[in-house]
């Protein structure tokens, strides 16, 4: 998808592929991880250690999200 995306804009194509390893890798964080190689293999990858991963839906993921976004406004000012 990022390649056809970059065939009509290199910049597009960029964006399209940074938002899709962001969204790949906030996945890998959470305690069901990723299957990274599929259909290769069913093994899952996670980024995180096992007692730090993230449920999706919980307190942990609501404070890494208002972390993350009071970062991206505080960048966003800074500019």
């Amino acid at each position: 998808m990022a390649a056809a995306a970059a065939l009509l804009d290199p910049a597009f194509g960029a964006g399209v592929a940074i938002g899709y390893g962001s969204h790949v890798a906030a996945d890998a964080c959470t305690p069901s991880g990723v299957p990274l190689l599929a259909p290769l293999t069913r093994r899952r990858w996670w980024l995180l250690p096992r007692r730090t991963r993230i449920p999706t839906g919980s307190l942990r993921e609501l404070g890494v999200a208002a972390l993350l976004t009071a970062g991206a406004i505080a960048g966003t000012v800074m500019l």
